[in-house]
């Protein structure tokens, strides 16, 4: 007795599904490779034999399986899905997004679909449309780990790091051993500037996952930019040890080069990977930064200008590359191309100053450290004179005066440490839940001003406990010199000045954190920067400590004048090496390491007339 056709389908599928289930893949598709030579199939036999051939991972014959099922039954979603997931297996994103929107179409609340379909988009960089299905996800299942960090990655790359941070938490909090969301929360704070924090993250994800690469890679930034160049260095060659071909270690490593004055090394690192034309952010970006010793400037815009051209999805690279091209045009003196690199970068940020709220709480700290207030405060007893600190804006010559000074052998340059904004962030502690500064400074008292002052010391001996005088150049701290008075009764105070013009371009043409968030805009800037005048105007008027007033301009026009009143300010007897600043072996980690590093020059005098045409808005805000 013949069996009818379908039923012959119906029981080699069964038969397959079993021979499948105990693992004889082999079997099972001679099964309906056979079936099929007789011209017995169905959708759902091909669909079978599809998923048999992806057991054994030949994906190219499952997709063929599933696009013959479709042909002959175009309405079954599971069918459509299979096929996109074995797409996405083989990196085809177009037929996979395809695939997954027609079997979303079919069946519109299936979440697991929409989940695929937002992880294909997102690989494809199409972050709006990802954004769409990945809170579709989140709507019918709040607890998705992949749709929460789904989310972070798009608001991460898109530069809206709160709303990202959000996400990632939540996602942690649901899966607490969920690796890339510690990673990529890790270097969402890295890029806040929460360095402690952002420590922690990388340390959980290489507790979870030893060994991984992306976490030394953000310990090995990290470490740069909290000047342990050593310790930078070891993380990145524990990923090259891994990969010896791996670009970003390659480029970070370049960048531990170029800290520490090693040029050609950096150069010997990065010139062969520029020349094969690879498309690295991080292999141009480090670049960029030596090409001018090299006279390789033209080449480096070159390699820049292509990797631009594949970011463009990608903001924070593609913020990275405006800034670094910008750096290259100004140096090629092509100024309108270089503002215009600059400005793209600078609105690739968001703009969160607000002009109001800044001036309201600088009106409340002048009011509140008025006459009165330095009559009545009280002081620290503890008098030593060994602290220094140099205030300014960015950009200002902070750099090059502590650079000057730590050339002294009686003096040692701690760089940007960020200790007293701590002990202001934990004021509250000291003073009581509920107050903030700086009202509540009316609140301090001997005690607590000499457990202030201990604590500094104490960070400060653990960098150094030896040299007769210690610089601290933390910018911020022109916020609290107030309280540095009451903390160091003894303390001296440098304050550098430059052209406002001058200083405000260029710090516009960094590449700052969101602690600079007044620097995206050029009329923001104008505005910050009057206030700041505000500021220190205030400090001068009142406080009891000496300032000393270092002019930018006249710093590098009368370089031993000026380095002689310093060191005098300072109280310590002259030492010729000051004046050779530019060989001090000591590793500079903010945006001028590499001017310290040269002779005194005066060609940033001025520098704002090259770019006049642009700076409408920024010397209006200046009031010039």
């Amino acid at each position: 007795m013949t069996l009818p056709k379908n039923q012959k389908i119906q029981q080699a599928i069964q038969q397959a599904t079993i021979l499948c289930q105990s693992g004889q893949f082999t079997q099972a598709r001679d099964l309906l490779c056979n079936l099929h030579k007789k011209k017995h199939r169905s959708a759902q036999s091909c669909f079978i034999l599809g998923t048999i051939y992806g057991q054994m991972n030949e994906f190219d014959r499952t997709i063929q399986c599933y696009q013959e099922a479709i042909k002959l039954d175009t309405n079954q979603p599971q069918v459509h899905f299979a096929l996109g997931k074995a797409c996405q297996q083989l990196g085809n994103l177009c037929e996979a997004e395809l695939a997954f929107s027609n079997a979303l179409k079919l069946q519109p609340d299936a979440v697991q679909t929409a989940l695929e379909l937002a992880i294909v988009l997102f690989s494809q960089n199409k972050l709006e449309a990802a954004n769409e299905y990945f809170s579709q996800v989140i709507k019918a299942d709040p607890a998705s780990t992949k749709a929460l960090f789904g989310l972070g990655r798009i608001y991460q790359m898109q530069s809206k790091l709160d709303i990202a941070r959000t996400y990632f938490e939540k996602a942690i909090q649901i899966d607490p051993k969920l690796v890339s969301a510690h990673y990529f929360l890790g270097k969402l704070l890295f890029d806040l500037a929460q360095l402690d924090a952002a420590e922690k993250q990388y340390k959980k994800v290489l507790k979870l996952h030893p060994g991984d690469v992306h976490a030394f890679m953000g310990l090995g930034y990290l470490n740069i930019v909290q000047n342990r160049v050593e310790d930078a260095k070891s993380w990145f060659e524990k990923v090259l040890a891994t990969n010896k071909n791996d670009l970003n270690a390659i480029a970070g490593l370049a960048k531990v080069y170029d800290q520490m004055g090693e040029l050609q090394q950096a150069y010997d690192l990065l010139k062969p990977n520029i020349n094969k034309h690879t498309n690295s952010p991080d292999i141009g970006i480090a670049f960029a930064n030596i090409c001018r010793h090299f006279d390789s400037c033209p080449q480096a815009a070159e390699y820049l200008e292509q990797v631009l051209s594949c970011t463009q999805d990608d903001t924070i690279n593609a913020r990275q590359i405006h800034f670094s091209l910008g750096k290259i045009y100004d140096r090629l003196k092509e100024y309108d191309k270089a503002f215009l690199h600059f400005d793209q970068g600078n609105k690739l940020k968001t703009d969160i100053f607000n002009s109001i709220e800044e001036a309201a709480c600088i009106v409340t700290l002048i009011k509140t450290c008025d006459w009165n207030y330095f009559i009545q405060s009280p002081k620290s007893t503890q008098n030593t004179d060994r602290i220094i600190f140099i205030v300014g804006m960015p950009r200002s010559g902070t750099t090059l005066t502590e650079q000057i000074l730590a050339s002294h052998p009686d003096l040692f340059g701690v760089g940007e440490v960020g200790i007293l904004p701590g002990i202001i962030k934990d004021l509250p502690e000291y003073l009581g839940k509920g107050s903030a500064y700086p009202g509540n400074l009316k609140n301090l008292t001997t005690d607590i001003l000499n457990k202030f002052s201990e604590r500094y010391l104490k960070e400060i001996n653990q960098l150094n406990a030896k040299s007769k005088r210690v610089v601290d150049k933390t910018l911020a701290n022109y916020l609290y010199l107030g309280l540095i008075s009451q903390m160091f009764p003894n303390a001296k105070i440098i304050h550098c000045k430059r052209d406002p013009r001058d200083t405000c371009l260029s710090i516009y043409f960094q590449n700052f954190d969101d602690s600079h968030y007044y620097a995206t805009r050029l009329k923001n800037l104008g505005e910050y920067y009057k206030l700041y005048e505000k500021v220190m105007a205030h400090w001068k008027s009142l406080i009891g400590i000496p300032i000393y007033e270092v002019q930018y301009e006249e710093l590098v026009a009368n370089q031993e004048k000026i380095s002689r009143e310093l060191i005098d300010f300072v109280e310590l007897e002259w030492d010729d090496r000051v004046l050779e600043f530019y060989k001090a072996k000591r590793s500079v980690i903010t945006a001028s390491y590499d001017q310290v590093r040269q002779k005194m020059y005066t060609k940033s005098t001025a520098r704002w007339k090259n770019y006049e045409k642009h700076l409408e808005p920024l010397i209006r805000a200046l009031d010039l």
